[in-house]
């Protein structure tokens, strides 16, 4: 059940970023200006208000049952830490698999799940992982982080349990 669970969500997720890639390319090749970086675009986005709140109060509203007034977005987003870290998580994904012009698809980038798990980071001091694209999407992320953890690969772990 949770593998068919992880594989529904990959798939809408890829199927999202797919069609988001087709609809942004050509707005790239005409005139909007693609970002340079994962983090210029996560700054771009966080300077839009208006952006952001359409983004959180519709997951704000299924949550709660009534819509984020207006003027919460921002204390909203300091108050709980792993909002913006969930939200840095899609940003990278819609970078990496919708805008950058090379090394895009789902078969390159960190998956869904590996995304998510950036809003674990302001809980953690370490974060260990194996997954090499896991782990260089969430050291972008991570500089987002109110407090930042130190993310360290399952191999570098180990080196340092081994050494007396």
């Amino acid at each position: 059940m949770a593998r068919e669970f992880n594989e529904e969500r990959e798939n809408n997720f890829r199927h999202w970023n797919e069609c988001l890639r087709n609809d942004l390319q050509p707005l790239f090749q005409s005139r909007l200006a693609r970002p340079r970086s994962m983090g210029a675009l996560i700054r771009h986005y966080n300077r839009n208000d208006d952006f952001l709140y359409g983004v959180v109060n519709p997951i704000y509203e299924r949550a709660i049952g009534s819509a984020l007034p207006r003027n919460e977005l921002r204390p909203l987003l300091s108050s709980l830490p792993h909002w913006p870290m969930f939200l840095m998580g899609y940003a990278c994904a819609i970078y990496q698999r919708a805008v950058r012009e090379q090394g895009f698809g789902h078969r390159r980038n960190p998956g869904h799940l590996d995304l998510w798990s950036a809003s674990y980071l302001p809980f953690c001091d370490i974060f260990i992982t194996n997954d090499t694209r896991q782990r260089r999407a969430l050291r972008v992320i991570n500089k987002g982080n109110t407090h930042p953890a130190r993310i360290i690969s399952y191999a570098e772990w180990r080196e340092k349990l081994l050494q007396p």
